[in-house]
Parts: C-alpha cells; sequence; structure tokens
C-alpha cells in the first residue's frame, strides 16, 4: 500500500491518543506530541521528496494577518503590565502545541488531500473506530487511575478525563461524519460508537458528550436541508426526554464544578468591568488566587478578555471568523472546529484547547485551494 499525504494527516490527528495510551500502557514518559512532529516532519520531507514537489503554498492571506497579530498580542502581554512567572510555561506551551503544531501540517501537500478528501475521511474513520476499541478494550482490562482520588477513572496515559473525553467525542463524530456522507451504516463503526459513548459515560465528561451532541445535531442539520422541520421536531422530542436523562444520570454529575465554573465566570466579569484592555498573560491565577499559579476560568472568551483584553479578543473573533467562508457540509474540520469551540465554553484554557486552532487551520487550508488546482470532478 502506497503511503500517502492522507496516512499522514491521519497519523498526526490520530497518534495523541494512541501514543498517550501506548506510553502510559508500557509505562514510559515520551513526549506524546514530539512523537507527532517527529514522524510528521519526516513523513512531510519523504514524500515531498519522492514528488519533487516543493512548493509550500500559504494559507489564506487573511487567516495569516489574523493569526500572526494574535501571536503579537499574546507577545505583548507576555510582559505588559506585569510580567507573571507562569507565563513563561504557558507561551512555551502555546509555541509547542499551537504554533509548531500549525507550522509542521503546513508542510503537507494539500491539493493532493483535497482532491482525496475522500479517502482521508475513510482514512480518519477507520483509525478512530480502531482507537475507541482499543481504549474499550484496555479500559476493561483495568489499565486505568482515580482521577484526583475520585471515583472518576481516566485510562493510563492521560492528564484527566475530559482531555480523554475530547480525543473519544472527536472519533465518535468522525465516524458518524463518514457513515452519513457515504450512507454506510458499518457494524464495526456502529460497535465503536457505542463504546465510544461508554466511555464518555464512564469518564463523567459532561462537556464533550453535550459537545458531541449539539454538533451531530448541527451537521445532520447543514446536511439534510430538505428535512430541517422533522430534524428540529425530532430533536425537541429528545431533547425533552433523554437529553436531561443522560446528562444527569449516565454522567456522573457533579454540582461542585458548575458551581466553581460559574464563580470563576462571575469573577471574570469584575475584572473586566474594571480594566477591559487585559491584566497580563496567564494573569488570571494572581487574580482569583492572589498568587502567580495557572488558573483559568474554563471559558476560552473569558480567559482571553481577562488577560488579554478587548483588543485581543476582537482579533480572536476576527480569526474565527475566517472560518465562516470555508464552511461546507462536507468540511469535517469545520464541525470538529466547531465542536473544539464548544468545549471551550466549559473547560481547558487556551493552551488546552489548543485543537481550536488546529482544526480551524486544516478548515481554511483544505478548502482553500484554488479552483485550478482542484480535480476535474469538482
Amino acid at each position: 500500500m502506497k503511503f500517502t499525504y492522507s496516512h499522514l494527516l491521519t497519523f498526526a490527528l490520530i497518534t495523541p491518543a494512541f501514543f498517550s495510551l501506548f506510553y502510559g500502557v508500557i509505562g514510559v514518559k515520551i513526549p506524546v506530541e514530539f512523537t507527532m512532529y517527529l514522524f510528521l516532519l519526516v513523513g512531510a520531507f519523504l514524500l515531498r521528496v519522492n514528488s519533487g514537489d516543493y512548493k509550500i503554498q500559504l494559507i489564506n492571506s487573511w487567516f495569516n494577518l489574523y493569526y500572526l497579530l494574535f501571536l503579537c498580542i499574546i507577545v505583548v502581554f507576555f510582559i505588559y503590565p506585569i510580567h507573571f512567572q507562569t507565563a513563561e510555561d504557558k507561551l512555551f506551551r502555546l509555541l509547542y502545541l499551537i504554533v509548531f503544531k500549525i507550522f509542521a501540517l503546513s508542510l503537507l501537500n494539500y491539493k493532493y488531500l483535497y482532491n482525496n478528501k475522500a479517502n482521508l475521511y475513510r482514512n480518519l474513520a477507520y483509525s478512530s473506530s480502531l482507537i475507541l476499541c482499543l481504549f474499550f478494550v484496555f479500559y476493561q482490562l483495568g489499565f486505568t487511575a482515580s482521577y484526583n482520588d475520585s471515583t472518576r477513572k481516566v485510562l493510563v496515559g492521560f492528564l484527566n478525563p475530559i482531555w480523554f473525553s475530547r480525543f473519544v467525542a472527536d472519533f465518535c463524530f468522525i465516524i458518524i461524519f463518514y457513515m452519513l456522507i457515504k450512507k454506510k451504516f458499518n457494524f464495526v463503526f456502529l460497535v465503536s460508537i457505542f463504546f465510544g459513548l461508554l466511555l464518555l459515560f464512564s469518564s463523567g465528561s459532561r462537556g464533550p458528550f453535550v459537545a458531541l451532541l449539539v454538533t451531530v445535531y448541527f451537521f445532520i442539520y447543514i446536511r439534510y436541508y430538505d428535512y430541517r422541520k422533522k430534524i428540529i421536531l425530532v430533536s425537541l422530542v429528545l431533547g425533552v426526554t433523554v437529553l436531561p436523562f443522560a446528562v444527569v444520570l449516565l454522567m456522573n454529575f457533579n454540582m461542585y464544578s458548575v458551581i466553581a465554573r460559574q464563580e470563576y465566570i462571575f469573577k471574570s466579569m469584575g475584572f473586566i468591568m474594571n480594566n477591559a484592555w487585559g491584566y497580563g498573560f496567564s494573569s488570571f491565577g494572581m487574580l482569583v488566587r492572589g498568587v502567580d499559579v495557572i488558573a483559568y476560568p474554563h471559558n476560552i472568551f473569558f480567559e482571553i478578555l481577562v488577560e488579554i483584553g478587548v483588543v485581543g479578543f476582537f482579533v480572536f473573533l476576527l480569526l474565527l471568523k475566517r472560518a465562516k467562508g470555508y464552511f461546507t457540509s462536507d468540511n469535517i474540520f469545520s464541525f470538529l472546529f466547531i465542536m473544539s469551540l464548544i468545549n471551550a465554553q466549559f473547560s481547558g484554557d487556551l493552551i488546552g484547547n489548543s485543537y481550536i486552532f488546529i482544526y480551524l487551520f486544516l478548515s481554511i487550508k483544505l478548502f482553500s485551494i484554488p479552483k485550478k488546482y482542484r480535480s476535474i470532478d469538482e
């Protein structure tokens, strides 16, 4: 089987989850992203050498402008008005998990990927199915660890149930997306989704589960335009009956975490009212705890407003707005971007929600190929 850019991009998106489990099972501490970068850079180099194509096409110029401007604002607030020690770690993780990853992904040939996106989607779906089955098997075999001495468990190799659940939700959506666009309801795919839902329920993380439901509904609503009235009716019935039951009874509802997040949101509002221009990159810990520790409001919008102010927030919105021009019902990365953005309203900080930027980049990059480079079928 010939190794292609479709395999390489699939590998880049799947390996963080796979190697988190693999390294956790064998008990070694190797940076997961480093493994992915190594294969991605070497693979892209070999494929370009083999094809003789060394031209790297830049992404949409407006995206480049807003992306660079957003990074410049972060650098400014890294030293102004106060330099926080925790900002050094946060800036390093931003460069490592967002900036360098986008650079590495930009080395792929997106003209090839666009014209072979059917193969890309198939590879992503089958790989996601395999990973979900592996997750479920190892979870049942007991390769788990308690999270913060609670009853919640997470697979070995993963930092916490939330990040694990996000991977599971992404893989579930990839499979659902592929089944619906290809109209192939493969038994293995259905079993994999069932395993994924069981893992989501077992993790007790509500955000990824809700994000998955909302994104699947939105995809179906966009994809099946002629049946929108029926879709709305069915969704209302399910929303009243099934969703509350699933969230409250099956998701190990933890009211304390909800109250804590609400308190952070209210405090963030007060900080913004007092100073809308920003308190400095990684300043939230000092503001809420009085010491220079990493803390965040579990909402990416409030985090940006508090730390880098209304100017940084406005540029961030301009950056997100670029996704609109490339949103189509067959752009899987647009929907993964939406799901990541929903997740970012409930948990994680700017760096923990790095996949917002990754999926935004891929959704624009893949569908910004000039028509003259597209296959004749387009």
